[in-house]
Order: C-alpha cells, then structure tokens, then sequence
C-alpha cells in the first residue's frame, strides 16, 4: 500500500500500526487478551466492591441510623424488694410532645406500646407481640409496604380497628396466601388486615418481622387499657445528631420525671450508632477494596504494554536506525510506537468492556453506569504512560547506535 495517498499522517501511522502489529500476531493477541482481562477484572471487582458497600449502606438506612429510642425501664424494686416487674409506667404521651417541641435536631416522634396478645386467624391461635404506634411510624422507619397500606392519621385519631403484619407473623399465618382484607381476631377483637411490611429485622430489641402493628390509640383504649407509654421513637435530622439528642432528650426527660431512691431514672435512651459506625466502616473498606483491585489491575494491564513495547523496541533496533537516518524525527519514531501500543491497548480495554458486561448480564450484576467508560479511559491512559518510557527510548536512539546494535 502506498501511504503517501492517504492524506493524514496520522491516519498513515494508524495503519502502519496495524500492519506492524499484524506481523506479531501471537504477541500483539496475547497482551490485547492481557489488557481486556485486566478490564474485564477490574470492572467486575469493583461492581461486586459497590454492591457490597451499597448493602453497608442501605443496611444503615434500614437499622435506623437516624433513630434515637426513648424506652421505659424495667421496675426492679418493689417494696424494697429487688426483682424484675412491669415497666415504668411514667413514660406518657406529654413526654414525647415535650421532645418533639424542644430538643432541636428532632424531626419526628413516635409514641408506641407492646404487649403480646393471643393472636387468632382461621383455627390458628398464638400470642404475638402487638405494637401500637403512630401512623407517623411509616414515615419515620420507612415502612414501605409489600402489600397493602399503613393505616393513616385519621385511622389512628379514630382509633380504626386495622392492622399492619410484620414479614414473619404474616409469613407464619397465612402462607402464601395474601393477608391484606383479611380479618384478624387480637385479644378477641376483629381487626382488617390492611399492609404487609417486608422483612426489616430488628430496632433494638424490638423485631418488626414479628410484630402487628394497629394505631396506638386502638392499642391503649381496645387492646391494653392503659395510658402510658412503653416507647418513644425520635427521628432526628442527620445520623451525626443522634448522640447530642440523645443528651438533650435525657436532659429534658430528667428534669420532668424523678428518679427512684437509688437515683435510677426510670427511662433509657439508646441510639444506632455503634451499629452504624460498623457498617459505615465495613462500607469504606469496601471502598478501599476498589480503588487497591482496580488499579491493582490496571497496573497489570499497563504491564503487558510496557512489555511487549520494551521488546518491540529491542528487536527492531535496525528499523529505527534505518529510519533515523533517513531523515525522521523523533517525534516520529516517538509517535509511531504510542500508536503501536494505541491500537493494542484499545483493542484489549473496548473486549474487557465488552466480557464485563457479558458477565455482568449472566450473573445478575449491575455495573454503575460511568464505570466501564472510566475504567476503559482510565486503563487506556495507564497502558499509553507505560509505553511511553520504552518509546522514549527508541526515539532517543542516535542512527549509528541503533544500526550498530544489529
């Protein structure tokens, strides 16, 4: 083929390329083979790294890492006896719309009440732990329902005789059947089933998988018969607020109620802090897992190009010295092995995209959408930086040097 006809140079010193690399088939293959499985790794190591970190994540929202829990104490002394009771019963509705109105932070509050009831469908019968809360408490953890409704505020003001399963009783009671419109007899009394939650696990100690859920003021006029409060749940603005609500909450609820003789406070607080901060760590390290993997690989696809240049360089020493005294520069002899390794490096990154996502689509695996593109872009510039230090060497060759190294 005569060049010459071709107008560009570089388009000249593209096919010239791809002619050279067509004369080491074996080798040029091998390294494009060495780079897409470098890009293919890369991507899905660190897809299954972002999934994972996601799960850290999401399993953070899902615990209730903005949560704060005000909760009654267990009565231990009676009588000047020590033993294990009831729980305080000082805990009341007032107390959680004091929080609300002046502990600064606080976005949401949430008065519960549980207890466990004998639990009745169809012939089937057991106690379950019925919790009664405020239809803000699907707001508050997030009760996205898989099938039905939480009840709403009119539902709890009007003390509605409605329910909402946890994944587990609802599992345990119906089956595959679907509970929502069906009745449930609690204590007795006739309730419409009206959402299922999904699975969630636990807050605390407290397991949304196996618990009912109907509106609180159902539960302390039908159910208990009480008035006060078995717990509180706070929302607060960010994760990183929780411990200083937690002390004004504690501040405010001690001066309100007073301490028994041994000076105990009949309430608790706890937070999901620890929990969270051990997720969030596992997160970074995911995190950390990324970045070490990826460019881990990409060193190694850069590795292959560096190589197969270095011996590129010193096989064809003649050819460069021939050149060189034929009048090219070095820029020229310089450019035509960056081309080289262009076509080689571009080949091997665009089939290690392509293998990824194959893979990805096979088992199930969502790649984010920015990473092949800066993965490719980001491998392809490793690999050019590596081939410029033996290409650099090859235009810095004098042509006596070279033609004498034959």
């Amino acid at each position: 083929m005569q060049y010459a006809t071709i107008p560009s140079k570089g388009l000249r010193q593209a096919i010239h390329a791809v002619t050279l690399v067509k004369r080491r088939p074996l080798r040029s293959s091998l390294t494009s083979v060495g780079v897409a499985a470098a890009t293919c790794a890369a991507l899905i190591a660190v897809a299954v790294a972002e999934r994972g970190r996601r799960a850290a994540l999401d399993e953070i929202t899902r615990m209730g890492a903005d949560i704060v829990t005000v909760r009654a104490r267990e009565q231990r002394s009676v009588g000047g006896r020590t033993r294990s009771g009831g729980i305080a019963t000082t805990l009341t509705r007032a107390d959680a719309d004091e929080i609300g109105l002046r502990v600064p932070g606080v976005t949401a509050v949430v008065a519960k009440l549980s207890g466990s009831v004998p639990t009745k469908f169809g012939g089937l019968q057991r106690r379950t732990t019925v919790s009664g809360v405020e239809a803000m408490y699907g707001v508050v953890r997030r009760g996205e329902v898989t099938s039905g409704r939480f009840f709403t505020q009119e539902e709890e003001k009007g003390a509605q005789r409605v329910a909402v399963l946890g994944a587990t009783v609802a599992e345990n009671l119906y089956g595959a059947l679907d509970p929502v419109g069906q009745v449930i007899r609690l204590q007795g009394i006739r309730f419409t089933v009206i959402g299922v939650l999904p699975e969630r696990g636990s807050l605390g100690a407290f397991n949304e998988d196996e618990a009912i859920f109907v509106p609180l003021k159902t539960a302390l006029r039908r159910l208990f018969n009480v008035q006060h409060l078995e717990g509180v749940y706070v929302q607060v603005s960010e994760p990183g607020l929780a411990p200083q609500v937690t002390e004004a909450i504690r501040w405010l609820l001690s001066n309100r109620h007073r301490p028994d003789p041994d000076g105990r406070e009949d309430f608790q607080i706890d937070d999901q802090e620890r929990l969270a901060g051990v997720r969030y760590d596992a997160a970074q390290r995911l995190r950390t897992f990324q970045l070490l993997v990826g460019g881990a690989l990409i060193v190694i696809g850069a590795g292959g190009i560096f190589a197969l240049q270095v011996m590129s360089v010193r096989e064809r020493r003649k050819e460069i010295g021939t050149r060189r005294a034929l009048g090219a520069s070095r820029w020229e002899i310089f450019s035509q092995f960056m081309t080289e390794a262009w076509v080689v490096g571009l080949t091997g990154a665009s089939l290690g995209v392509l293998l990824a996502g194959g893979i990805a689509m096979a088992v199930d695996l969502t790649i984010p959408r920015m990473l092949p593109t800066t993965v490719w872009l980001g491998l392809l510039t490793v690999c050019l930086v590596a081939a410029a230090i033996p290409a650099r060497e090859a235009s810095g060759m004098l042509p006596a040097e070279a033609l004498r190294a034959q």
